[in-house]
């Protein structure tokens, strides 16, 4: 789905990609258009830049929090432009996650 009409951005560590494919296929089951790497960013795309307009173009920003997104300074990123883009955060804790040290995550501050 290489569309760039999505209505949901997708945050979160390539270690849970499981999870997020997951979250994935719920929401588009359900008719909600979801972008998220590395499957929405074309070939030769520049990555940085991709995720950048995705982020900018969508209301909704789903933060799949776990401990490794929580290390992770890519999603601290997504955070960042999302929090300061004023989108709608959603986080999606998976217990075990603690939000000591999360840069912000789930606040208006995105600071660390």
């Amino acid at each position: 789905m290489k569309n760039r009409d999505h209505d949901v951005f997708i945050s979160y560590s390539s270690k849970n990609k499981n999870i997020a494919d997951a979250i994935v296929a719920d929401l588009e089951q359900n008719n909600i258009k979801c972008w998220y790497a590395p499957r929405d960013i074309y070939p030769g795309e520049d990555w940085a830049g991709a995720i950048k307009n995705a982020i900018g173009s969508t209301k909704i920003f789903v933060l799949v929090f776990t401990d490794e997104s929580n290390r992770s300074h890519q999603v601290t990123n997504e955070v960042t432009l999302a929090v300061n883009g004023g989108k709608i955060i959603i986080p999606f804790r998976l217990s075990g996650c603690r939000r000591t040290g999360c840069g912000g995550r789930g606040s208006s501050s995105g600071n660390s």
